[in-house]
């Protein structure tokens, strides 16, 4: 494997490059200070970034003016991209024996490991304080259920949903039990006194589904 010196202004980043590491960065970059460049960027024949957009931001942070670099010389367009792409997905793959990282991080007591996002998993791990409700995934969940303000995210309000009710019910000759509420989960309005035109000026729309319920 030839490694090379390139200057920092003759690479650049594949235009097209689907990872989203700009996260990493700072990580990235505290790791070169801390351990120097162990991995070279790799580019194509044309100065473009195959594999390293993280060591090529977090170099452009650290203000360097060359990296080391290796050349692909020997896979063609189609390899490139395959390559680019599996290189992103493969360390995805790979999970965290708990246990020996515990055991290896009490061995990096000299260092900082929160720079680089290990002092965060550590402390779930150890502590068990990371609980369900600290996911993105739940916290997304929640906010399904919070109240809301607008009249496209909130459910009838009670007095729209009672005067409608009435007016069909009196109107149709329909019991309130036939009726199907449309509703969102956490929705609510500010209670308003519904003016009394609207009780009796607007019909409102009756459709019958399959199993002949109206929807209001």
């Amino acid at each position: 494997m030839k490694i090379i010196e390139k200057k920092l202004k003759d690479i650049r980043p594949y235009d097209n490059n689907p990872r989203l590491n700009d996260r990493a960065v700072p990580a990235v970059a505290e790791s070169l200070k801390k351990f120097g460049w162990q991995q070279p960027i790799v580019i194509d024949r044309n100065g473009v970034i195959v594999c390293g957009h993280t060591r090529y931001k977090a170099a452009l942070e650290l203000g360097m003016k060359t990296v080391p670099c290796k050349y692909a010389d020997e896979l063609t367009e189609e390899e490139i991209t395959a390559y680019r792409l599996a290189d992103n997905k493969t360390a995805e793959l790979a999970e965290w024996d708990a246990d020996k990282m515990e055991e290896e991080l009490a061995k990096c007591s000299e260092f900082d490991m929160s720079a680089f996002g290990f002092m965060t998993w550590f402390d779930e791990h150890e502590t068990g304080e990371a609980t369900e409700e600290d996911s993105d995934e739940y916290k997304d969940f929640v906010e399904k259920f919070e109240e809301k303000h607008t009249t496209d995210d909130c459910y009838t309000p009670d007095e729209v949903y009672q005067a409608v009710s009435d007016y069909v019910e009196e109107h149709y000759g329909m019991k309130t039990s036939d009726f199907v509420r449309p509703f969102y989960p956490g929705g609510g309005l500010p209670k308003r006194e519904i003016p009394e035109r609207l009780r009796s000026s607007r019909q409102p729309s009756v459709q019958h589904n399959e199993r002949n319920h109206r929807f209001l």
